[in-house]
């Protein structure tokens, strides 16, 4: 596990718990997380959720200065993290994953940052292009340069990979 996917557990589990105050972690607060760490490894991320004021931590130091445990709750500053109303300052991995149910409804959207918002629009500025007065060779040369902006890293990270599900 990597430490932003690890402070992400850390994060949301002290999030989970932001009514409780100042608590110490035990093992089995961990049984539910898929892969495996150590102690030395919780420890290391409450170090740096608490550097980055993501969590109030107070930390227990062992005879070489190595943080050996300690006591911590969440900071106002790591709900809003959590909630998506602030950016982390460090990299985070939180899981994003929601079990929804809907009944009796229709035109029903959900979603993380709703993708399908962006695609509607993105589909419109390609039906825009398709009926404009420009040549074929303009337009496709329009919709290559879209495909292209689409298909960049950055942008691909934020709008979900859309480039794949568009017909360009």
């Amino acid at each position: 596990m990597t430490d932003n996917q690890l402070r992400g557990v850390v994060l949301q589990k002290y999030y989970n718990r932001r009514r409780e105050g100042f608590f110490q972690w035990k093992t089995e607060d961990f049984q539910d997380v898929r892969e495996e760490f150590d102690a030395v490894d919780l420890f290391r991320v409450c170090d740096q959720l608490g550097e980055h004021n993501l969590i109030e931590w107070k930390s227990a130091q062992g005879p070489q200065g190595e943080t050996i445990g300690g006591f911590g709750r969440i900071s106002a500053f790591g709900v809003d993290v959590v909630e998506g109303h602030a950016k982390a300052p460090i990299s985070i991995t939180l899981d994003q994953s929601r079990h929804i149910t809907v009944h009796s409804s229709s035109n029903v959207q959900i979603g993380n940052a709703n993708v399908q918002d962006v695609s509607i629009e993105i589909e419109k500025v390609i039906a825009a292009i398709n009926s404009s007065p420009a040549s074929d060779s303009e337009k496709a040369e329009a919709k290559s340069l879209l495909k292209k902006f689409l298909e960049h890293p950055l942008v691909a990270s934020i709008a979900g990979g859309l480039a794949g599900n568009l017909r360009l």
